[in-house]
């Protein structure tokens, strides 16, 4: 017994230890930002464009367990003070700071978490506006007037100026950083990905070269405004480097911004207003205008890469797996085709007969299903092997008239077949005759299908650079609606499934597809009632 209750009080003062060590880290850091924030905005000598502290802690209560939630606010507030003590701020002052920001973040972090539940502002363009608009500016004008009060009780400055940049230096500081932090707590350092690391290093590109335009148009004298470069510059961020890189480009900009303003002299607002605090709103409405649309449009933009991402993700599972269960069909539905024909050869009745029939019309449909299945996953896989060879178009055009007789035959149908090669088609062109074979073929299996009468033509003719082979039927033709969805895959018309039997959907599809990795065209011209014109044309090529 005393044995375990060593034990337990090891254990629970190693855990006291812990959270000691961890309390005295975060103190630290909030101490070193806020010192670093003090000491960045006094030497820029501007209205205050950066305030860390309130943002790491806000990050922190959003993403922590509620039992580490007093911990990171005694954290903060001896951060706080100590940094303000670091640059000589009066006791009571720095006291009076130490509330009015722990006010701030405390009702920051209670709306993000249980009222609007958001720990990704960049997850969605509600989230984020939604974090910028409800959760981040009403608290920061909430808490700005007590900020106001006490900057002019204590230095003399007008409230109004006083409150105006308070309200734009932390609402800045708040929707730059806070995702940002949120970004790291998360993830680790954004660099976790050669994506990220990207991102990162474009952001941090961009950011200088923002720099160094500033710099250059204010030693050059030139009327480049900062407007004209941060709308860009965001612009830019937003659209190539994902919510990665413009979190950080929002975060650091004003900074940039400021330090330029610093060293070339130029303030970073209107010099002809009136009042600082004129200035400051202006210099936020300019940072805000260029900052949050461009936030949203990063956020619209990822959406739309992993939507994408994602759908090229699920064609590829979806055509790994046709390709699988196609191949495993493919083996037993041969054995099952062959019992058939056996039974049918062997067939001793008329009954039995019909039944043999039945199963190798079943399986015959089965085997076609099967075969445009794998040729779709074939293709989808960009594993189809072209080879190009001289062909004897007459030769060729007079095996697909048998072939087209051959299916005719074998549906019982009473259709005829006729040829037209024009005289000036080539006699040998040099084709891919095993891709152009698999087109026609499918072309006149479909004639065959929905044809009940009239002719079936196979034509050959050449139209300028291009050699052209159509399948012309008189069946039933399509309207208008459906030609343009004919070749869509896995299309297809009730009313032709009704009354022709049932398909796929793919073999126009795939035809299609064939007929562009050979670099040719597929096109169909119908009159519903009269017929349809399949064409194929391909880029002539004779030796």
């Amino acid at each position: 017994m005393q044995n375990q209750g060593n034990l337990s009080l090891a254990a629970f003062d190693w855990w006291q230890l812990h959270r000691l060590l961890l309390f005295a880290l975060v103190t630290m850091a909030i101490w070193v930002l806020g010192a670093v924030s003090i000491g960045f905005n006094t030497w820029t000598g501007q209205m205050p464009v950066l305030w860390l502290p309130n943002a790491f802690v806000i990050a922190a209560l959003i993403q922590t367990d509620r039992k580490d939630f007093a911990g990171l606010v005694l954290a903060h507030a001896t951060g706080v003070f100590l940094g303000n003590a670091v640059w000589g701020t009066a006791f009571w002052l720095s006291i009076g700071f130490v509330l009015v920001n722990a006010a701030e973040v405390g009702i920051a972090a209670y709306v993000m978490r249980r009222l609007l539940v958001i720990d990704r502002p960049h997850e969605t363009e509600q989230s984020y506006l939604a974090f910028a608009l409800l959760a981040t500016l009403p608290d920061v004008l909430l808490t700005a007037s007590a900020g106001g009060l006490l900057i002019e009780q204590a230095y003399g400055v007008p409230f109004w100026t006083a409150y105006a940049s308070w309200i734009v230096g932390d609402s800045i500081s708040l929707i730059g950083f806070v995702p940002l932090f949120l970004l790291v707590r998360r993830n680790g350092l954004p660099a976790h990905t050669l994506i990220k690391r990207r991102q990162v290093l474009a952001a941090l590109a961009l950011l200088g070269f923002t720099f160094l335009i500033l710099q250059a148009a204010a030693v050059s004298g030139s009327d480049v405004e900062v407007f004209h470069v941060v709308v860009p510059f965001l612009a830019i961020s937003a659209l190539v480097m994902g919510p990665t890189g413009t979190i950080i480009a929002s975060g650091l900009l004003a900074p940039v911004i400021a330090a330029s303003s610093r060293l070339t002299g130029q303030a970073i607002y209107d010099p002809g207003l009136e009042n600082d605090g004129l200035k400051a709103l202006a210099f936020g409405v300019l940072w805000f205008s260029a900052v949050i649309p461009s936030n949203l449009i990063s956020v619209m933009v990822e959406r739309l890469r992993i939507a994408e991402q994602t759908q090229r993700d699920i064609s590829t599972m979806k055509t790994k797996f046709m390709s699988t269960i196609s191949h495993e069909i493919r083996t037993p539905m041969n054995a099952i085709h062959g019992m058939f024909e056996l039974f049918h050869r062997s067939a001793q009745s008329e009954k039995q007969t019909s039944w043999a029939k039945a199963g190798l019309s079943a399986s015959s449909i089965m085997q076609v299903q099967v075969t445009q299945l794998l040729q779709m996953a074939r293709l989808e896989e960009n594993v189809v092997v072209t080879a190009k060879i001289e062909v004897d178009l007459a030769e060729t055009v007079a095996m697909w008239k048998t072939a087209a007789q051959a299916t005719l035959l074998a549906h019982d149908k009473n259709v005829g077949v006729t040829t037209a090669v024009a005289k000036e088609a080539p006699e040998k062109p040099v084709l891919d005759l095993a891709r152009v074979n698999q087109i026609m073929i499918n072309l006149l299996s479909n004639a065959a299908k929905f044809s009940t009468g009239g002719t079936i033509t196979i034509g050959a003719d050449v139209v300028g650079d291009d050699l052209r082979l159509w399948v012309a039927d008189q069946g039933i033709g399509l309207r208008k609606g459906d030609q343009k969805k004919v070749f869509g895959r896995y299309w297809r018309s009730e009313r032709l499934t009704a009354n022709h039997g049932p398909s796929t959907g793919l073999g126009l599809s795939i035809s299609q597809d064939i007929a562009t990795q050979i670099g040719g065209t597929l096109r169909v011209e119908s009159t519903y009632g009269e017929g349809s014109t399949f064409t194929l044309s391909l880029p002539l090529v004779t030796i």
